[in-house]
């Protein structure tokens, strides 16, 4: 896919989530042995850049269940996210325009927080640990495996959203406020 395609691809995506709304339409879990009974009106923000990597993880979500709207920047997945808050986010580390810890910030005056899934090629235990620090909910690496994505979106629907929290005290977030 060029790049004029998935920016039409992340349009398209942005503006469906601003003209959807489904009241009542939400996910469940089984909470047997962690796997996911996904029923249709899940949805997930995808904000991650390698098309391969991206294409891999949309899969698996769509065959949970789950649809996937798409985005490319900060920018986009806090507007999506303010217009109707999705059951998942899973994101690269960073953004052209900032990072995944940056979501949070705009969520600060209690309102709800999506569980946010970290995405990464590689696996390096400093990335794991800065990223859970910094307040993800869980850490997955390329090629995704469909079992551990169940697991991932079975422990995220059943925690489901919770009123923002303020940072750890050796995060970034905390650091910098």
């Amino acid at each position: 896919m060029r790049l004029p395609e998935t920016v039409a691809l992340h349009k398209e995506g942005l503006a469906r989530w601003r003209g959807e709304h489904r009241a009542g339409a939400r996910t469940r879990a089984s909470g047997v042995h962690g796997e996911a009974n996904v029923t249709k009106g899940g949805r997930a923000l995808v904000a991650i850049s390698d098309r391969e990597n991206r294409e891999s993880l949309v899969r698996v979500l769509t065959a949970c269940g789950v649809e996937p709207i798409f985005c490319s920047t900060a920018g986009e997945v806090r507007e999506a996210m303010e217009l109707d808050a999705p059951d998942v986010l899973f994101c690269d580390p960073a953004f052209a325009d900032g990072s995944f810890d940056d979501l949070p910030r705009a969520f600060d005056s209690g309102r709800l927080i999506t569980p946010v899934i970290v995405c990464s090629r590689l696996y390096d235990p400093a990335v794991y640990l800065d990223v859970m620090n910094r307040g993800a909910f869980d850490f997955i690496v390329y090629p995704y495996r469909s079992e551990d994505v169940k697991w991932i979106l079975a422990a995220a629907f059943r925690r489901g959203p919770e009123p923002a929290q303020k940072p750890k005290a050796n995060s970034a977030l905390a650091i910098a406020a």
